[in-house]
């Protein structure tokens, strides 16, 4: 009886389902024909120099003519590097209908995809292709250390060697072409830019001081990183093994405020109000302080110190206001100056600034300013016993027009002229003859770097048209504070002597606000 009544029941159920399969469908259904895309110009591969464009122009081929708009649509350029872990592998490189940037990415061979998306529907069509960079960077060049709100950026004008003075090939924010060759992560930078040095070093790991260890090596300073890279390699960075913690004999500093090249294998750093010093051959690394006396004595220094030639210096002691000398070759420790025509030790003024001549057969010249605002410069001569004696040491306050708020000073190589800027405007002063003369208004722009390229090496009758605007050029930094991110521009000033007229031997612009720069001085 139960099977019978169960079966009377599926019975019923089928008859429902075919009552309601025969029953028409009453909803209101509209089909849209999807717009189909096909994709056009683009190759199956591309080869470009480092630093260059691959300038593609994608032609975008509609089903349904008429109907596209670029404002709904999103591009993407995706590379793809098989060699590194996929975790980091893959990189959007631009974000616009055609590829005419220069992609962020080093030397190497790159999978790239192109991808549409519709806005509205989010089908997306993409097309694949490989990307080769090839090439390598010449090695004689600028490079130039800018502040982009706020944070540092690092370019590259890369010399002519079939005519110098001219700088076709411009590289901006260079870092992000430079990869670890491990992890093909690009070098960071982190913070505001403070520094930029460059000179023969030693590679980190090579034991013996044969000459086949040096490399020449770019510094870039930062408020949060001290990096560097390796010109004579290639333009190479490796971000644990050139940790800058490597060239510390005691872990300490791993972040300096400059760094000061003295000749090969051999600079000053100045990190937190101490000096350090590193001296290959003599196995000297940085780590030990030399801001201290054979008494134990130690003290704060200035960051602004005075280098003449080989590992000699002259620091300024903050807490008791004098100047003493080091030699970090082999000597840790500091030495007071003998008083001359005035007393190094008892100043009871503060350091503004202090810089190094070789002109005059060597003299350090600093600015000073006392408890009520006066202004003076003072004079130390080189001795040949590697000491300084006191020459000099004269209120400015009234005879340099506006010392009082200049922002930036450099000492220029030839003639041993003092520069200083207010401003927009730009100041000579010859401290012989004790006239001063404005060289340069700059108007509305506002002065940002004033210096000269002392650690130029080489300059001789034979690569003089190469040498000469790197070693002796004084050189202004400007910008428009309406627009300081792309509106610096860099004046290598041509310095005669006799106070004459002061002409330029080139300009740079399209830059940010430049914080420093450096000759790589390798080929």
């Amino acid at each position: 009886m139960k099977t019978k009544i169960k079966n009377n029941i599926l019975a019923g159920l089928l008859v429902v389902l075919l009552l309601m399969g025969c029953r028409k469908d009453l909803g209101n259904y509209e089909y849209r024909e999807i717009n189909e895309l096909e994709i056009g110009s683009i190759n199956d591969s591309y080869e470009v120099a480092l630093g260059s464009s691959p300038n593609i122009v994608p032609e975008l081929l509609f089903s349904k003519a008429g109907e596209h708009k670029d404002e709904n649509y999103t591009y993407e350029w995706i590379s793809h590097n098989p060699k590194v872990t996929p975790e980091i592998s893959k990189k959007v490189i631009h974000q616009g209908r055609n590829l005419d940037v220069v992609p962020e990415l080093g030397v190497g061979d790159y999978i790239v995809y192109y991808k549409v998306i519709e806005k509205s529907t989010g089908i997306s069509w993409q097309r694949r292709f490989t990307l080769k960079i090839f090439g390598e960077y010449k090695k004689s060049g600028w490079f130039i250390l800018n502040d982009i709100e706020g944070q540092a950026r690092l370019d590259y004008y890369e010399d002519n060697s079939a005519n110098w003075h001219s700088y076709p090939k411009i590289y901006r924010d260079i870092t992000n072409l430079i990869l670890d060759p491990l992890t093909a992560r690009p070098m960071k930078l982190i913070g505001k830019p403070k520094f930029l040095a460059s000179f023969t070093n030693r590679v980190q790991g090579i034991p013996t001081a044969s000459a086949s260890a040096n490399k020449y090596f770019v510094y870039i300073g930062t408020e949060g990183s001290t990096e560097k890279i390796n010109i004579t390699d290639g333009f190479i960075w490796k971000e644990a093994g050139y940790a800058f913690v490597n060239e510390t004999s005691s872990g300490n500093p791993t972040v300096v405020d400059h760094i000061f090249p003295v000749g090969a294998a051999m600079a000053f750093a100045v990190a937190n109000g101490n000096l350090y010093s590193t001296f290959y051959t003599g196995r000297v690394y940085y780590g030990v302080p030399l801001n201290q006396l054979t008494t134990g004595e130690t003290f704060p220094i200035s960051s602004h110190i005075a280098i003449p030639y080989s590992m000699t210096t002259l620091m300024f002691d903050t807490k008791n206001k004098r100047f003493l000398r080091s030699s970090g070759e082999y000597n840790r420790y500091a030495s007071v100056l003998p008083a001359g025509n005035f007393d190094p030790n008892g100043l009871n003024k503060d350091l503004v600034w202090i810089g190094y001549t070789s002109a005059f057969t060597g003299q350090a010249v600093a600015i000073l300013k006392d408890g009520g605002q006066r202004i003076y410069l003072a004079r130390m001569g080189l001795t040949t016993a590697g000491a300084f004696s006191a020459i000099a040491l004269e209120d400015v306050t009234d005879r340099l027009t506006g010392i009082k708020d200049a922002d930036h000073f450099t000492m220029e190589e030839q003639y041993g002229y003092f520069f200083y800027s207010v401003g927009s405007k730009i100041y000579q002063y010859d401290m012989d003859t004790k006239q001063v003369k404005m060289v340069k208004d700059y108007g509305s722009r506002k002065v940002s770097m004033l210096k000269t390229n002392r650690t130029m090496s080489r300059i001789t009758t034979t690569n003089e048209a190469r040498y000469t605007s790197p070693k002796y050029a004084v050189i202004v930094g400007t910008y428009d504070e309406a627009s300081p991110n792309d509106s610096g521009t860099l004046d290598f000033l041509r310095i005669p002597g006799l106070m004459g007229s002061i002409s330029t031997y080139y300009s740079f612009d399209g830059l940010g606000k430049v914080i420093d720069i450096t000759y790589s001085e390798t080929q």
